[in-house]
């Protein structure tokens, strides 16, 4: 334990310790100064040094040292013994610096600001300095949103704006602790990993306005600013996608900036791959089917055609079922410890054990008052294993059938269901029949199911558009930002993994443009942040999506499983 030496600050002696050196009526704390901006950067850094009061009864200030020093947030700086703050030099951010003693505490604010000035492609920063700045006419950014959402640990993000003629361009990200600008004379940056990860880390939590300047002639033209928030936690896990363009699965862990081909069409003897499910447990499963229905519509010779397949996911060696127990199934779902495996297939659902690959029952709910079973599509157990989301038919399926909505089941054990409650049934939203539900997908918490709206037939309907609806059937929501628009494939949505935040993260495949950058129309995986409390408040509660980096954008990529 530290202990306080109490240096007399006025004529008169009196003594204010005593023998052993402890103060004697000491009342409270102050520290000076009680806040503090400091500059830092690659090529210059400030300090300060703070100085602690005793305050005691008869009003005596006396300076403190040998106090306990600590700080709030030791990526933006650390304080030494004697009260000397030193910030990063690599991240800004805000601290508090707390001088402590006999249970007495004083406390300051220390604001960070991060600067830096970084020239690329034999831009000429100068032509900034002295020109006269007037507003852009038009908004000039392409990507990303203004108001996107970005997990901490986020790699990249891709600037990209008008082709506006300029000698040269500035982006200045500017916040409360951070002042970075970037000098390019192409009309985009690609930002690197590191830069980026300072950007990300000094505005965790917050926001950062991103400024476009363009110069051109002498004059500069700049652009309101847009305004990314940057969470305050990573995003974890990795995120498994079927790619038809390999005809298989890729993975991306998030914050990585290349994809793994986990499981192609190399891999499984030529047969394309896809409708995959992982189970969330602590062991997970992978199942998923060969080839596609609509191919052995076509070709009714396409071998192997609907089988599945379930195997370990941190060992694709370790089979649990294989191609040839000749097992058939499609949209799939295990239960969260993969004790069980859903799988429609003729529009019936089938339950198999997920550990060994053992069929255990066609468990298709039976519908008493019309005599005939439920005509089925795509289940979605929820996280406690508890209760099933699915999408239903109401007529026997025809290549005209209609989608009845989406309905929640409770599971009664013993591989038993009970009768399904509709809780999304577009005719009576829309008034017309022509409008169809489908790929449900629980949150993570259990508080939501995501789900699709199109008018087409369910199957990269270019009108899809993404709602969430709680599971009692409250609190319907478009997804007005996370969609941006109309007609861009926005499909089959899935969770990330629960977050320690209150923002969960929503994943889908969009025919979005991302930006200039072709992708000629295929679909892309793209994420947006989703704030539950926002409902209560009326507001939309996504964010603007963004691009899922790593992808390849010449790529289809659909399906997006995140798991941790």
């Amino acid at each position: 334990m530290w202990f306080i030496i109490l240096s007399i600050a006025c004529s008169t002696q009196e003594t204010y310790t005593d023998e052993q050196g402890n103060p004697i009526g000491l009342v409270g704390l102050e520290i000076e100064p009680t806040e503090a901006t400091l500059l830092t950067g690659p090529e210059y850094s400030e300090s300060q040094e703070f100085t602690v009061w005793g305050i005691f009864e008869d009003g005596e200030r006396l300076e403190a040292t040998y106090v306990d020093w600590d700080v709030s947030n030791r990526s933006a700086g650390d304080v030494d013994d004697a009260g000397l703050f030193s910030p990063s030099e690599s991240n800004g951010g805000t601290t508090w610096v707390t001088a402590e003693y006999a249970n007495m505490s004083a406390q300051a604010t220390v604001t960070v600001i991060y600067t830096e000035d970084v020239i690329e492609g034999g831009a000429d920063p100068t032509i900034f300095a002295d020109a006269q700045v007037d507003s852009m006419q038009e908004w000039p950014w392409l990507y990303p949103e203004d108001g996107v959402a970005l997990p901490r640990n986020t790699p990249m993000t891709f600037f990209q704006w008008k082709d506006l003629k300029a000698d040269a361009y500035r982006l200045r990200f500017e916040s409360a602790v951070s002042d970075i600008s970037v000098y390019m004379t192409d009309n985009g940056w690609e930002s690197p990993e590191d830069l980026w990860q300072i950007i990300a880390g000094t505005n965790a939590g917050g926001q950062v306005q991103v400024y476009l300047a363009a110069a051109a002639d002498g004059a500069v033209l700049e652009a309101d600013p847009l305004t990314i928030e940057v969470n305050r936690m990573d995003a974890r896990g990795s995120i498994y996608y079927w790619s038809s363009s390999v005809k298989g699965v890729k993975m991306i862990p998030y914050g990585a900036t290349e994809p793994e081909d986990f499981l192609s069409i190399f891999q499984t003897e030529g047969y394309c791959i896809g409708c995959h499910a992982i189970s969330t447990g602590d062991d997970h499963l992978l199942a998923f089917s060969y080839a596609d229905y609509w191919q052995q519509s076509k070709d009714p010779d396409y071998p192997a055609e609907g089988y599945m397949e379930i195997l370990h996911l941190e060992d694709i060696e370790d089979f649990v079922m294989t191609i040839d127990d000749k097992q058939v199934g499609n949209y799939k779902s295990f239960t969260p410890d993969g004790s069980l495996l859903l799988a429609v297939w003729d529009y019936e659902l089938h339950l198999w054990n997920g550990r060994t690959g053992e069929y255990l029952a066609n468990v298709t709910p039976y519908n008493p008052e019309q005599g005939i079973y439920h005509q089925l599509i795509q289940a979605e157990w929820s996280p406690d294993g508890t209760k099933i989301a699915i999408a239903t038919y109401d007529e026997p399926p025809t290549d005209e059938a209609v989608l009845e909505g989406i309905a929640v089941l409770d599971y009664l054990g013993d591989y038993e269901f009970g009768e399904p409650e509709w809780i999304v049934i577009p005719k009576e939203l829309f008034g017309s029949s022509k409008y169809l539900a489908y790929y449900p997908a629980w949150s993570p918490d259990g508080e939501w199911i995501a789900f699709n709206i199109s008018t087409g037939d369910s199957y990269d309907d270019a009108d899809a558009e993404l709602y969430v609806i709680r599971p009692d059937g409250t609190d319907m929501t478009y997804l007005a930002a996370a969609n941006m628009g109309t007609n861009l494939t926005n499909s089959w949505p899935r969770w990330g993994p629960l977050p320690d935040d209150e923002v969960l993260w929503l994943t889908f495949a969009s025919r979005r443009d991302y930006g200039y950058t072709a992708v000629t129309g295929d679909p892309q995986i793209w994420v947006s942040a989703f704030d539950p409390s926002k409902i209560e408040q009326g507001e939309d509660p996504s964010s603007p999506a963004f691009w899922l980096p790593g992808q390849l954008s010449n790529q289809n990529n659909h399906v997006p499983l995140w798991i941790e």
